[in-house]
């Protein structure tokens, strides 16, 4: 080891002696706030006693920020050496002579740091360590009971992830094992996706903090109504004060991660050649459900719920948000998922599920037993449109979890069955869109529904524009004849015309926030649906050959190779043409990789307001001139991504404090909106205040059942929340009810073997065929060749034919492996890996059994085995 790593191995355990320090001075603050040790407790009124206490809490939690700010600086440091050897290439290192190459860019050699395991895992501990600083700098008293026991648990955190780094830590990991994959030094957005995922992660760590904090001092509660409230502004530890905590850091996570996995989606458009963004790989999925967790919490602290209330559904939410963060380490950083966006080399899994256990146990005791009341959740008599709107709040909240916990099921599902019963079960993204659809529908209905709500008298020009525009869009879904299109298009033009901020004082920075995110959102949704109107061709092209789709055609002019910072280049320039006039050139690529053994596609992509037009090269002979070209033209892709931009931007915006006025100028809401026949308004939070104002709001008791002469609560809107999702949870069990694998027409085929003849599935209808993805270097695919050649033996007589995917292999590499297993059928090469990923690989070896009409019945991931082909294969050869 050089001195380097020896410093940096030290930094990292210095840091875990910090954490461990800080942890235990905030806990210890915690408890001498909690009784009453620094004054500053919230609600209770009470003194500081004189004496050891007060100066016991005052010392601990100066030698907590003693402590988390020297962890700080300590990782700091460890990052700051690994980032040095990366731009010198110190060689002498084993990770930065394993991740960083001599021909690499200085940019790729930065964000080389986090493009292996044991790098990013010190990337995800700086994220973590920092949110605890900032949380740290943003505390007013960090002494006060709920900030130092949230500090606390940040601390814990971070000494529970820096033993994780020390583990598997980049200054003492050997030379084993491959470079990082080109793709992840291909495309920009790889420097970006990373670091904004795990900073989003990391800030979900606070509202878990915050919450177990509440959970542990039994803050969820609000005051009791006939509590006075407190002059000034909320106090920290207060319901109001932990709603406004817990929203801000939601906020800012759900901005990284929206950007994270949008920069992620874009890179895999741009990058991976297939033409899609969102494969429902299991890496995928394991950041959609932090940024699902942090969406509900969003609807369940957002301005306008009943706000100031340390609500069920806030408590469980803040602390489901990074339990889903820990969970998705352990898919990616446990080694039991194949994927493109996993780290496969890992023995890291048995440590990472004992931290997801450390994490979710104590949590969810806590939670159990300490969970607020029903008294504490009930809100004082809301009238019957905020009740209205509070219902549809519910109802998207508790559509939001059902998606969560669709999808969580969906992702872990397959691999929780292979390690309890070995067998492999495949849930792709046919499931996934048929079991979603309807709730992302009545998702897009409620969103359209709540602005309405709380604006029942709209504004004249407001209602009819929405209305207007709803009826447009609709139209334009009818003219592709898609019903489906047009009622979502028809959802997202009333989201974003009728939900437009509308004057009276409501036109800040905050509001205008939610309404680009909604927007943002409803304009993706446009976007994923009208995509599956899109066209797909692929043709081999001599030179002046031409293919078409959807009136977009593209014409081979000549092909060309060049070198290239370490890899060659085969380039074709192709004609674009739209609508018969020339558009311009496209310029696809085939980049070759002799380092890595590894081909990558560069497609071509237009991007306009319609349509993208996305051109991939398969193939290329440059000494025949002719390539092999796949042209796709998908409808309003651009749109997604704009979205995307529109939802960030909004979040952003929301994060920024509503605009304070000056007293003098403080406009006063209409008195309908204040309280009807003259009666204040009821805050949400007894004990809430005027954000700003200085001076304490009425808190006249509204009329109960409960109370003498309060007037009774409508009954429902509380209905309304889990009547709709009782019905939405039937309609996903019926979905998912449905035989998940149905035939579906056999998506297209088509290219030349190893031995450069034609081969095209179609031409063997009325056949049952064997399709098998494999490649040379897939060690299981190896096993599975004799079990496939026994099968064609005894059921090719009656009619069974078996035809290969050579996926992202050598030619020469993919032949010698056919000569050494004995493979004499046929092969597609596919040297992207689009024609696979086309029949939904999601890792190899996987094969497909297509009947005599030409329908995929039955998938099998992983090796083929003879009790598949007994199952399976042969009752379709006789049926």
């Amino acid at each position: 080891m050089t001195a380097g790593m020896v410093a940096g191995t030290v930094l990292l355990a210095l840091a875990l002696g910090a954490a461990l320090v800080a942890a235990a001075a905030w806990a210890l603050a915690a408890r001498a706030a909690g009784r009453g040790g620094t004054g500053q407790e919230t609600g209770t009124g009470t003194h500081p006693p004189p004496g050891r206490r007060r100066g016991a809490g005052a010392g601990a939690a100066r030698a907590g920020t003693v402590a988390l700010v020297a962890c700080g600086a300590l990782v700091a440091a460890a990052v700051t050496l690994l980032q040095v050897a990366l731009v010198r290439q110190d060689v002498a290192w084993p990770y930065v002579e394993r991740v960083a190459g001599s021909d690499m860019p200085l940019y790729y050699r930065v964000t080389a740091m986090w493009s292996a395991l044991e790098g990013s895992l010190l990337l995800w501990l700086l994220a973590l360590t920092g949110v605890a600083l900032l949380v740290l700098a943003r505390s007013q008293v960090p002494g006060r009971g709920t900030d130092a026991a949230a500090l606390g648990v940040l601390g814990a955190l971070v000494a529970v992830f820096a033993v994780v780094t020390l583990v598997g830590s980049p200054f003492t990991a050997g030379s084993g094992g491959g470079r990082p994959s080109p793709l992840l030094r291909d495309h920009v957005a790889m420097g970006l996706h990373p670091p904004l995922l795990y900073a989003g992660f990391a800030a979900l760590a606070v509202p878990y903090a915050l919450s177990v904090a509440a959970l542990v001092g039994r803050r969820t509660n609000r005051p009791p109504a006939a509590s006075p409230p407190a002059p000034g502004p909320p106090r920290a530890g207060s319901g109001t004060a932990l709603y406004a905590q817990v929203r801000a850091w939601t906020l800012g996570a759900w901005c990284a991660l929206t950007a994270g996995i949008g920069l992620g989606a874009w890179w895999s458009y741009a990058v991976l050649g297939w033409g899609g963004y969102w494969a429902w790989d299991p890496v995928e999925n394991a950041s959609l459900l932090p940024w699902l967790a942090a969406t509900a919490l969003l609807h369940a602290v957002g301005p306008r719920t009943r706000a100031g209330r340390w609500q069920a559904w806030t408590v469980a939410l803040a602390g489901t948000g990074f339990v889903l963060v820990v969970l998705a380490q352990l898919v990616t950083r446990s080694g039991t998922v194949e994927s493109v966006h996993a780290f496969t080399a890992s023995t890291l899994g048995p440590l990472l599920a004992g931290v997801l256990a450390a994490v979710l146990l104590p949590w969810l005791v806590l939670l159990l037993r300490r969970r607020p009341t029903a008294s504490a959740t009930r809100s004082p008599g809301p009238s019957r449109w905020a009740g209205l709107r509070a219902g549809a709040l519910e109802a998207q909240r508790a559509l939001l979890v059902v998606v969560l916990a669709i999808v969580a099921v969906g992702t872990l599902l397959p691999t929780a069955l292979l390690l309890l019963t070995g067998e492999r079960v495949s849930v792709g993204p046919p499931w996934y869109q048929r079991t979603l659809a309807p709730f992302a529908l009545l998702l897009l209905v409620l969103m359209t529904a709540a602005p309405w709500l709380a604006r029942r008298r709209t504004a004249p020009p407001v209602l009819p524009a929405a209305l207007a525009a709803a009826a447009v869009c609709c139209a334009v879904g009818l003219l592709v004849r898609d019903p489906w299109l047009a009622v979502v298009a028809g959802l997202a033009a009333a989201v974003a015309v009728g939900g437009l901020p509308a004057g009276r004082g409501r036109n800040d920075l905050r509001t205008c926030g939610s309404w680009l995110a909604h927007v943002g959102v409803a304009l993706a949704a446009v976007a994923v649906l009208a995509g599956s109107h899109g066209a797909v061709r692929e043709a081999v092209l001599p030179p002046g050959g031409t293919v078409a789709a959807q009136g977009t055609t593209v014409t081979l002019v000549e092909i060309t190779r060049r070198q290239a910072h370490g890899h060659e280049v085969a380039e074709a320039e192709l004609l674009l043409g739209r609508d018969g006039e020339l558009a311009g050139t496209v310029r696809p690529q085939l980049r070759w990789y002799p380092d890595d053994a590894a081909m990558l596609a560069g497609p071509a992509i237009r991007t306009g307001p319609v349509d993208d037009v996305y051109v991939t090269l398969l193939d290329a002979d440059p000494e025949a001139g002719t390539a092999t070209v796949r042209l796709a033209v998908t409808p309003l892709t651009g749109w997604l991504w704009t979205g995307g931009v529109l939802a960030v931007v909004g979040g952003l915006l929301a994060v920024v404090p509503l605009r304070r006025l000056p007293p003098g100028r403080r406009r006063r809401r209409p008195a309908e909106q204040r309280g009807r026949e003259g009666r204040p308004s009821t805050p949400a939070h007894p004990a809430s205040v005027t954000a700003g104002a200085g001076r304490t709001a009425s808190h006249a008791p509204s009329p109960s059942p409960a109370h003498p002469g309060r007037r009774p609560r409508t009954p429902a809107p509380r209905a309304l929340g889990p009547l709709l999702a009782t019905t939405l949870a039937g309609t996903a069990l019926a979905g998912c009810a449905a035989p998940q694998d149905e035939p579906r027409p056999a998506p297209p085929l088509a290219g030349t073997d190893l031995d450069g003849t034609p081969r095209d599935v179609a031409d063997l209808r009325g056949s049952v065929v064997l399709v098998s993805a494999w490649a040379s270097w897939c060690a299981p695919c190896r096993d599975e060749m004799p079990v496939i050649a026994q099968a064609r033996d005894d059921l090719g007589p009656h009619g069974l034919e078996v035809l290969g995917i050579n996926v992202r292999d050598l030619p020469g590499s993919a032949r010698d492996f056919a000569a050494e297993t004995g493979m004499d059928w046929p092969s597609v090469v596919d040297l992207e890996g689009t024609k696979a990923v086309g029949w939904g690989m999601r890792g190899l070896p996987v094969t497909y059994l297509v009947d005599r009409d030409g329908r995929v019945v039955d998938q099998h991931p992983g090796p083929v085995t003879e009790e598949w082909v007994e199952a399976v294969v042969e009752p379709e050869v006789h049926r």
